[in-house]
């Protein structure tokens, strides 16, 4: 592993990770933080200052995002940003009714 990994000490679950560089992590670490985020399943990266694209581009290693980063609405401070849920659609209650007769 190219990384230090400390537990959190007084809880469950998490770990701080440092010596590395998530803008630039190759697969092989790749593989080994993601190891230790199904481990730890919290992981607090200290030190890591990342673009929005930095950010977007590490994220989707782990899959498909649930969420979009937007823009926070404090237009002076561009460097916060919030999460914004998807809204998923509704099924008609006919279309719930289909999809149950096809199972």
């Amino acid at each position: 592993m190219s990384f230090e990994v400390e537990p959190i000490s007084d809880t469950t679950f998490g770990a701080r990770l440092t010596d590395l560089k998530l803008a630039a992590i190759d697969e092989a670490t790749f593989a080994d933080l993601y190891q230790t985020w199904l481990a730890y399943a919290l992981l607090i990266f200290p030190g890591q200052h990342l673009s929005k694209d930095e950010q977007t581009a590490f994220a989707r290693r782990f899959g498909e995002r649930e969420f979009d980063l937007v823009l926070g609405p404090d237009r002076e401070r561009a460097q916060r940003w919030h999460c914004a849920p998807r809204r998923r659609r509704r099924d008609s209650a006919a279309e719930r009714q289909l999809r149950l007769a096809s199972r």
